[in-house]
Formats: structure tokens, sequence, C-alpha cells
């Protein structure tokens, strides 16, 4: 993490809530074969337990048994070019970022634990993709349900360390950031941190689906760019779920125009019977 004291994240619900949204991370753990890195969905399991499963042919699954392993969660980044600050002409650029390490003792669980921990991260994805209807396990045939789960292992990471960087500018002083600054601002970084969760929720529901996280971060730097629309600060929001709303609906249409040229530009299918009738002439 980053060495900046003023770069510290240290509000545990708030970075629970974090890696929570976006459920998603890099295990790093040594093997006799060099450190291995896997990329794995997760859910919590209590405040201090994260549960997780991989493949049977990974190559970190046979080592991770009562293994120390780290787990890092990333959020949103971004460049920042020195011209934003406004300040003299000595700035460099740098890069502001979001980013969280848990570290702790992996344990396999058991095949009844395993079981468990699919429906608890597959509950928590489903619901945010409503109002679409719940995939549930029960939809699918018992016997090859059962086959899919022989072919993974589930793990559970205790977690004892939790190191955590929110660097959002706060080493640049308050008056820095002009209109384009938007990265840079503390306002920015309370708001942030307050909202980001919601507001990644909101996109999802709006569908943004797999892009709710670059439509989160587009939400905030527009919120700071409009900041002097807000009038009442309680109003923050549902002003916020504006934005989102109105930024999602853009990307929809934006999508929908993609897909039309896509469709425009290919050429037409012959019927079977026409390239028949094609190839006898």
């Amino acid at each position: 993490m980053h060495p900046n004291a003023a770069f510290r994240w240290d509000d545990p619900d708030a970075l629970r809530a974090f890696a929570a949204e976006i459920g998603f991370g890099m295990l790093f753990a040594p093997t006799p074969d060099g450190p291995r890195v896997a990329h794995v969905p997760f859910v919590f399991l209590d405040e201090h337990r994260i549960g997780f499963h991989l493949a049977r042919g990974n190559g970190l699954t046979k080592h991770l048994d009562s293994t120390e392993a780290l787990f890092v969660v990333n959020g949103p980044d971004a460049y920042v070019s020195p011209d934003w600050y406004g300040l003299d002409d000595n700035q460099v650029p740098t890069w502001n970022y979001l980013a969280l390490e848990m570290q702790g003792p992996v344990r396999q669980m058991s095949a009844e634990e395993l079981v468990a921990q699919v429906d608890a991260l597959t509950a928590e994805q489903e619901a945010r993709l409503a109002p679409k209807s719940e995939w549930t396990r029960a939809k699918m045939d018992a016997s090859l349900f059962d086959k899919m789960t022989r072919a993974i292992t589930g793990f559970e990471m205790r977690v004892t360390a939790w190191r955590s960087t929110a660097k959002l500018g706060q080493n640049k002083p308050a008056a820095a950031p002009t209109e384009d600054a938007c990265t840079t601002a503390p306002w920015l970084e309370g708001v942030f941190r307050a909202h980001y969760a919601a507001v990644v929720r909101w996109s999802r529901a709006l569908g943004a689906g797999a892009g709710a996280e670059d439509i989160a971060q587009e939400v905030f730097l527009t919120a700071h760019r409009r900041r002097e629309q807000l009038g009442d600060p309680s109003d923050i929001r549902p002003w916020l779920f504006g934005i989102t709303r109105r930024l999602c609906a853009n990307a929809r249409r934006g999508q929908a125009r993609h897909e039309a040229r896509r469709v425009r530009a290919e050429p037409p299918t012959p019927f079977p019977a026409v390239e028949q009738a094609a190839e006898r002439i």
C-alpha cells in the first residue's frame, strides 16, 4: 500500500462495503513453483472471513490449505495531469486509486461449506440484477450441480490484516483543484467514500452490468464538475441518483446506436433456398 499516511483508509465498515460491492479480487500465495495469483469472485462470510472457490486444476488450489495468503481488491483509478492542479509548473503527473489488501490464513472448506459459499455468492450477485428473477441452483438438475461442484474447491480466508489506500489528492491544498481537477478535491473524496457503493448498485440496477464501476466513476466526476448545482447537501443521494440515471440512459442509447450500426454494416444472409436457386442458374 502507499507509504504516505495521508492516503490511508482506516474505516473498517467502509472497507468491507467497498470490497463487498466490487466482489472480485486477486488472490496471491506462494507455491513450490513460485508465487501465483488467481482472479476470483468472493463473498464475506462474516466481518472477518471471506469465502471463495477455485477450479481444482488451478495452480494455487493444492497449495492453499493452511497457507498465509493475500487478497487484493482494486477500485477505480485515474491518471491525474499536473495541468489540473492550478498551481505552479513544478507539479508532476500521478495516478489516483482505491485499493484494499486483506491478509490471513486460508482453510479448505468442506463440501457442504462449498455449496453454502456458492449459494451466498450467487444470491448476492443475483440480487444486484433485479428486477430480473433470481437464479438459484434449484433450477438445475441436482446431479449435474453436484458433478460441477466436484470440479471446484472452496476456501475461507480469516482476515487478520487490512491494508488500504484511498489516494485522492489529499496531499494537495484544498484550494488547488480547478474545475477540471475532478479527481483531487477533498469534497470529492468524502462524497466518493460515502456513496460509491450505492452508485455502483444503482448503475447495475439501471442496466449498466459489467460497466457499473465505470459509470460510477463518471458519476462522481460529473458531480464534482456540477457541485454548485447541488444546493442543500442533504439532497446529495437523490442528486447523485439523477446523475447516475442520466449516464446509464446515455450509455444504453450509445450501445443501441452501436448495435444498430453493426447490424447495418453486416451483409444480409441469403435464405438457403435462394442460395440453392442461385447455384442452379
